[in-house]
């Protein structure tokens, strides 16, 4: 799931000293809060959805074409 946080210089700078403070970098201490905050966050139920068509076996895909005749080599 692609996420985007955008923090001005104050903020990332915060976000650093507090990351500092705890022994970690500012990239897991975001990482540790995404994960915090989506922990809470209540989940939609799955979507009710059905393929559009059904699977094609590889026999009905290749049923129009016949199978290639052996190559031989060129004699010399």
């Amino acid at each position: 799931m692609p996420l985007t946080i955008r923090l001005g210089e104050r903020e990332y700078a915060a976000l650093v000293r507090i990351a500092r403070a705890r022994d970690t970098t500012a990239a897991t201490l975001v990482e540790q809060l995404v994960l915090h905050a989506l922990g809470k966050a209540s989940v939609p139920p799955p979507a009710d959805s059905h393929p559009a068509r059904r699977h094609t076996t590889y026999e009905e895909a290749t049923a129009g074409f016949r199978r290639d005749s052996p190559r031989l080599a060129p004699e010399l």
